[in-house]
């Protein structure tokens, strides 16, 4: 829970560099920027967390940028159209805070079924 706040934050900072008032021509839904931030969340922590304890010498950042790409050709949308979307809905924080609280609901969701399937297989 507190890294996917971090790499939530960390990335709202990254891209934070100037405030958007008007959407961008092709601005994504919310309800489809919830589940493509929710995959481009996962997917860094995958770089981060998973794929450089492996393999320590590994260049987690190409890796990354190729899974993010994956994940923008998955829905249909550019880097940009993702990157000026979130910019627009950073510069709209109650927006933002809806689509990150969905998350935190779909990230304990996930969780609850890990643990369960977890029990289960120790029984």
């Amino acid at each position: 829970m507190m890294r996917f706040r971090f790499y939530a934050f960390f990335l709202c900072g990254m891209m934070a560099c100037h405030t958007v008032t008007d959407p961008p021509a092709q601005l994504i839904p919310a309800s489809k920027m919830e589940s493509v931030l929710w995959d481009y969340l996962k997917a860094d922590a995958y770089a981060a967390d998973v794929l450089k304890k492996f393999n320590p010498a590994l260049d987690d950042t190409f890796k990354n940028m190729k899974m993010q790409q994956a994940i923008f050709d998955h829905y249909h949308i550019s880097s940009r159209q993702f990157y000026d979307s979130y910019r627009y809905y950073y510069s709209h924080p109650e927006m933002m805070m809806n689509i990150l609280d969905s998350i935190e609901s779909k990230q304990n969701r996930e969780k609850r079924k890990i643990e369960i399937n977890l029990n289960k297989a120790r029984i």
